[in-house]
């Protein structure tokens, strides 16, 4: 298993932890799987791995070695940060969702001075992004996912 596939089970196992992926779980989830690359068949595996509940047949020392990978962190950062585009601009954030990109959150080991920085950029990008002005209460949501306020 190399460190996309990682990063898409340990997503997709939270994602199915409830036996249900929403509507807003898939449009991360779509977000995700575009970002990282991975073939059909990969995320086919996958999935049936997560679906059977089973874990990554690797060695502890293998399993280490993936998760502490930070060897294509900056293009993890900027896929954390499209994930939680995603999340964002959506009228109605739901736990599962902030509890998907807390989980990817942890995955590629984003700390919180980059949490600062992609909060920073995601608003600009979304204020471009629009016509009008941020709606009044998407910034104070880009604040609570990035977990600058409660």
């Amino acid at each position: 298993m190399e460190r996309e596939e990682y990063i898409y089970y340990s997503f997709m196992k939270k994602a199915t932890e409830d036996g249900y992926i929403s509507l807003d779980e898939s449009g991360l989830i779509l977000i995700l799987e575009d970002r990282l690359g991975l073939s059909d068949d990969s995320m086919d595996d996958v999935m049936a791995l997560v679906e059977e509940g089973g874990e990554p047949d690797m060695t502890a020392e293998e399993l280490d070695a993936i998760k502490n990978d930070r060897s294509n962190h900056i293009y993890e950062v900027e896929t954390y940060k499209e994930v939680l585009k995603e999340a964002v601009i959506d009228e109605n954030i739901k736990k599962d969702e902030f509890d998907l990109l807390e989980t990817l959150r942890k995955i590629s080991s984003v700390e919180q001075e980059e949490r600062m920085k992609v909060y920073e950029q995601l608003k600009e990008e979304i204020r471009d992004g629009m016509e009008q002005d941020l709606k009044p209460d998407l910034k104070n949501r880009i604040r609570t996912f990035m977990g600058l306020e409660k």
